[in-house]
């Protein structure tokens, strides 16, 4: 009954705000490999989350989720009222980097099964938005590469498509696996000092953006196409 409840009160919410929408899923590595890494990506995480909040023109535009991958998969939080993401990210006493296995492709394809849940029950609305972004971090290679192979493959077809942008950021010695969300193979080296940096730039681009949105009806997170 609870999960009907909230159903109801996010479609009520979706329907009443008019912004057009700013989407963006980041993937992040949860194997054991990330573990001295994990307490600046949570910081960075909720930094970011809390950065939007703060911009009353990004709260409204920007729908953020988060997913993270290990031997499991899990939904951090989930499109919708930001103020919500951050409370389920606080909920969930944030990503525990502490899993032997990288289940990488089920993760982007349960993040991209929400995505088009997510965007279909925006078009039901007739609510607009921009293409959507789909970011993963990771310092290794995934441990399900066929599942990773049939993902990859959907989302070629969905940037061939631009129905999608995609930000693939390489931690430590790198995963060999992101170049194949890419179609040109462009993979980004995202150092340890550089979480932080990375989320405050991704906070102020998407504020910056939604700014752009309202003045000129065009948005595009132009910082995060940039090296780091």
């Amino acid at each position: 009954m609870e999960q009907i409840n909230d159903m109801v009160v996010n479609l009520r919410d979706m329907a009443a705000n008019n912004s057009t929408r700013i989407l963006i899923c980041i993937c992040i590595d949860a194997s054991n490999s990330m573990n001295q890494r994990m307490k600046e990506i949570n910081r960075g995480v909720m930094q970011f989350l809390q950065g939007i909040a703060d911009n009353i023109c990004a709260a409204d535009a920007a729908e953020i989720c988060v997913y993270s991958f290990g031997s499991k998969v899990r939904m951090l939080c989930d499109y919708g009222n930001i103020q919500k993401a951050i409370d389920m990210m606080e909920e969930s006493g944030g990503i525990q980097a502490n899993e032997a296995d990288s289940n990488m492709g089920e993760c982007i394809e349960a993040a991209l099964e929400n995505l088009n849940r997510h965007r279909q029950q925006l078009l039901d609305l007739s609510k607009s938005f921009y293409r959507p972004w789909l970011i993963i971090i990771s310092d290794g290679d995934a441990t399900d590469p066929s599942a990773c192979d049939r993902v990859s493959e959907k989302v070629r077809t969905m940037l061939r498509q631009r129905k999608l942008k995609v930000k693939c950021l390489s931690m430590g010695e790198g995963s060999h696996n992101l170049k194949d969300f890419t179609l040109d193979g462009q993979v980004d080296q995202l150092e340890d000092l550089k979480i932080m940096d990375f989320f405050s730039m991704l906070s102020r681009s998407v504020s910056q953006a939604s700014q752009a949105s309202i003045m000129a009806g065009d948005a595009e997170l132009e910082a995060i196409q940039r090296q780091i």
